[in-house]
């Protein structure tokens, strides 16, 4: 079954030439980075639009050399003690 998909992920890439992390120009949503190609869905992680998915066989590209932009760190979330409903306070 491995092999069949690496055939399917394979045939993508040479039908649109694109491979998963190539930067990419969209006509409507702009620069993106592919996620995932496969012979039926691309994904791609636009840099305005958040993320979209793509039928392969119809979805026009442009390769882009614009570096993808810097993402900010995540905050984490404070997390109280296990089975603890109310956050732990700090001032204690």
């Amino acid at each position: 079954m491995q092999e069949a998909r690496n055939g399917l992920r394979s045939t993508a890439k040479k039908i649109l030439g694109i491979c998963p992390k190539d930067r990419i120009e969209h006509s409507l949503f702009g620069l993106g980075s592919i996620l995932e190609i496969d012979e039926r869905y691309t994904t791609i992680a636009f840099d305005e639009s958040g993320t979209r998915k793509f039928v392969t066989s119809i979805v026009e590209l442009a390769p882009s050399d614009t570096p993808a932009p810097a993402r900010s760190a995540r905050k984490r979330k404070k997390v109280g003690q296990a089975g603890c409903t109310k956050p732990v306070s700090s001032s204690a």
